[in-house]
């Protein structure tokens, strides 16, 4: 009786791993995990199918999206049966996804026998802002360009910014020179007031120079010097927030570190600007 029980065992043990052999697993939405602010209304997904048989291969796929977590129904895209192995960059293809539209994706495969998999945990991805006009009333605020320092702390700042074992006596003196024109970082805050709690709240901020952000006090997440180096005059970067769960009924406040930043200033090499301007917009 024993090899019988061994064997039965067994087979029950695997039955678990059989079935969820072709779950798809890792979900991206361009090479990200259930992205904020995406910049294209064409997003492309990606997965991995954990299947532990030998020799195993996807010979096809279903890609549904809807606009419920619950899935009650793929209202915005449903592929059908794909005959392919194509897991990686897969682009959406159902209704028009416009600005901060919220989409909720699963997948699911066959393998190498034609075996259907079962569906994956649903993934999400947020539109960005495609249009400058998303951007509302919002408009640039430029602090008041200010001296730089002269303190014992902005004469250290200046000397360990300059790695002067490694320069020319020419090129350290350029260097002093291009450093006086960077003055000190600009404190902004704005009030405001909510009648309610909110149920989504983005918060949309595009800077030329770095800054650091926080609402009531707090930080969104552990990001620093943020954005990316970019030429005004014919794009900038943005970064999306979620302060859902930070905004509160009646009285907030959003404080904004504003610090120089390299910014393309006419053309290339980059240089220091030497103030920074930001354009922020809270939806909620």
């Amino acid at each position: 009786m024993k090899p019988t029980l061994t064997l039965l065992l067994t087979a029950l043990l695997l039955v678990p791993l059989a079935l969820c052999a072709m779950e798809p697993t890792s979900l991206k939405t361009e090479f990200l995990e259930n992205p904020l602010g995406l910049d294209t209304a064409k997003p492309r997904f990606s997965w991995i199918v954990e299947d532990k048989t030998p020799g195993a291969k996807q010979t096809a796929y279903q890609v549904q999206a809807a606009s419920s977590e619950k899935f009650d129904k793929a209202d915005l895209w449903d592929s059908g049966k794909v005959v392919s192995d194509q897991s990686h960059l897969v682009e959406y293809a159902g209704q028009p996804l416009v600005s901060r539209q919220q989409v909720w994706w699963r997948v699911k495969t066959w393998d190498k026998a034609g075996k259907e998999g079962g569906w994956s945990k649903p993934a999400s991805l947020e539109i960005g802002l495609l249009a400058l006009t998303d951007w509302g009333q919002a408009k640039w605020i430029t602090p008041p360009s200010l001296p730089q320092e002269e303190s014992e702390v902005s004469k250290r700042w200046v000397q360990l910014a300059l790695i002067t074992d490694r320069l020319t006596p020419e090129q350290i003196e350029n260097g002093r020179i291009d450093l006086s024109h960077v003055g000190p970082s600009s404190l902004l805050r704005k009030e405001f007031t909510l009648p309610s709690r909110v149920v989504r709240a983005r918060l949309y901020l595009s800077t030329l120079g770095f800054h650091e952000l926080t609402v009531n006090g707090k930080t969104m997440d552990d990001h620093r010097l943020e954005t990316s180096p970019s030429h005004p005059p014919l794009f900038t970067y943005y970064v999306v927030k979620d302060v859902t769960k930070i905004l509160k009924e009646g009285t907030n406040s959003m404080g904004l570190v504003l610090g120089n930043g390299r910014y393309v200033e006419g053309g290339w090499p980059y240089s220091y600007g030497d103030r920074g301007s930001a354009l922020v917009r809270l939806v909620a």
